[in-house]
């Protein structure tokens, strides 16, 4: 999952964390990973947190794992949930990253 940047900064947080360059200067809107508390906002609270309702899925750092003991359907309904979840809050899969295993 690609959660660096997904999260918005509310506007004091943006003009606390500009970055001086030779041409002037860049404030982040959202995010960005070189914040040393990002992981701990991002894996240790947000994302068990947004989760906690659905009992088929694990959480673990910035992973998501999903389990389903029945068909396949059963499956991608709960990863329709699951979806559904994250699109609410404003957050996105990177597709590329993502990994299917059936067990």
């Amino acid at each position: 999952m690609g959660y660096y940047y997904t999260i918005r900064l509310d506007p004091e947080a943006s003009r606390i964390y500009t970055i001086i360059l030779t041409w002037g200067e860049d404030s982040y809107k959202r995010l960005h990973m070189g914040i040393a508390g990002s992981p701990d906002i991002l894996f240790q609270e947000r994302n068990p947190d947004l989760m906690r309702q659905l009992k088929s899925v694990h959480t673990y750092l910035d992973d998501l794992l999903v389990l389903s003991k029945s068909n396949f359907s059963d499956h991608l309904e709960k990863l329709t949930r699951v979806l559904t979840k994250l699109r609410n809050a404003d957050m996105w899969v990177n597709v590329e990253k993502s990994k299917f295993a059936a067990i």
